[in-house]
């Protein structure tokens, strides 16, 4: 046994997903950022897609530690006494970081897209308004998720007095908030590929591709 405790192979497979994921956009950032800084068009979206880089790399460690110190994928009988204090404050970590990750990534996305298409009709108002919802949301969730328990020691420390906020309804409103700005964001190149004067098929496969590269 280590000193970060016992292990399996299910949680090292959840350490390796962490892990892998993270490393993957890396290497992709790194090659969109080389190809960028060589044509001189670094802008505002590269800008905050390293930023997020930044942040996801910073919660790949704390990911790793929740996994560790709350013995994901370990069997209950291989658990040894232990004090789930840790395990619930790196679970705390993770839950501020992801949403501003979310947000600064969709608002790379939405710039990108405005660099693409801004010369179209209607395009700028779109990308504004939906960016300024999205960068609402991440503020208002970031203070939320911060205090979500008051005093904030509750929140990994049920003994604390105090009160907390209904997790299963926050995070649900969270999640659909969510999926309301993906598609926010899908809808608007989709669109710009339906007006497209070409074939259906050459229609079809741009779209097909577009959405390869957005999952």
């Amino acid at each position: 046994m280590s000193s970060l405790g016992p292990s399996s192979p299910d949680q090292n497979i959840s350490i390796a997903i962490v892990i892998v994921f993270p490393v993957v956009a890396f290497l992709v950032l790194c090659v969109r950022i080389a190809g960028r800084a060589s044509s001189r068009q670094f802008g505002w979206d590269d800008g905050l897609a390293c930023t997020a880089m930044v942040l996801s790399i910073l919660e790949t460690y704390f990911s790793f530690m929740f996994i560790k110190t709350n013995f994901v994928g370990i069997n209950p009988e291989d658990i040894p006494p232990h004090d789930p204090t840790p395990g619930l404050v790196w679970n705390y970590m993770v839950q501020i970081l992801y949403n501003p990750i979310l947000g600064l990534v969709k608002a790379s996305i939405l710039l990108f897209l405005l660099r693409l298409f801004g010369q179209k009709r209607g395009v700028p108002r779109y990308v504004l308004w939906v960016n300024t919802a999205n960068i609402a949301h991440m503020v208002a969730i970031l203070f939320v998720i911060v205090l979500q328990c008051i005093p904030i020691e509750k929140t990994w420390d049920f003994s604390v007095p105090g009160r907390c906020v209904d997790r299963p309804i926050l995070f649900t409103t969270i999640s659909a908030f969510n999926i309301l700005t993906d598609l926010l964001i899908l809808a608007l190149p989709l669109r710009i590929f339906i007006d497209l004067k070409i074939p259906r098929r050459t229609k079809i496969a741009l779209m097909f591709l577009f959405l390869l590269g957005f999952m």
